[in-house]
């Protein structure tokens, strides 16, 4: 009742982590750009405009959208604490260290791109973690379903936590990729001065 039109209102926040509308400008992820060009081979210029926010932070920042605004990672860094604590009261000896080879990344992008070619539609829609959760979120609330997406967050949650800790952002994502390969020439980056004498266990740089 606070608002005259409650439904103009809501209608300025549309989408999820994928692809999100506010205020009338659209943030959309590089892969919603990239899936629905294989699928069927035309250019959509609301995406090309979404994505180039993203990128555009990429290149000045990095992974900035990993590091700050992901709900899956913020998850997956709560999972990290549990795991920590997990090994530190309960479990002895320490959980496994699985580590899978970073460059996955890169069959499940390219290999993403070919299946949505084949397929004629876009997969990561449908296998992103965040793109999942948002879209299942909704389903819970508005229409008392639980979709795929939650199952696929738990399994992963159980995964990282028992067996490969930080699997999906290290050795999975391949918006990650993306935005990493980007980053490498972002403008602003953090490193140690030449002459500093780093001491063993000092952490500063992880800190800042």
């Amino acid at each position: 009742g606070g608002f005259d039109d409650p439904s103009a209102v809501a209608n300025l926040f549309q989408g999820g982590f994928w692809s999100i509308t506010i205020f009338g400008f659209t943030v959309s992820d590089p892969l919603a750009l990239l899936g629905h060009w294989a699928a069927t081979a035309d250019i959509h210029w609301p995406l090309v405009v979404g994505a180039a926010a993203p990128l555009a932070l990429a290149a000045i920042a990095g992974r900035f959208f990993c590091g700050w605004v992901c709900p899956v990672n913020t998850l997956l860094e709560l999972n990290g604490k549990l795991r920590t604590w997990l090994e530190r009261w309960v479990a002895l000896p320490h959980l496994a260290q699985g580590i899978v080879p970073p460059k996955l990344r890169w069959a499940i992008l390219v290999g993403g791109l070919v299946i949505s070619t084949i397929a004629g539609f876009n997969l990561f829609a449908f296998v992103l973690p965040y793109a999942g959760l948002a879209r299942d979120w909704h389903f819970a609330v508005f229409g008392g379903a639980v979709g795929f997406g939650v199952f696929f967050m738990l399994l992963l949650v159980v995964v990282e936590l028992l067996l490969f800790p930080r699997l999906w952002c290290r050795s999975h994502c391949p918006t990650g990729l993306i935005l990493q390969t980007i980053g490498r020439w972002r403008a602003l980056r953090i490193r140690r001065k030449p002459d500093a004498i780093c001491l063993a266990g000092c952490h500063a740089c992880i800190a800042a």
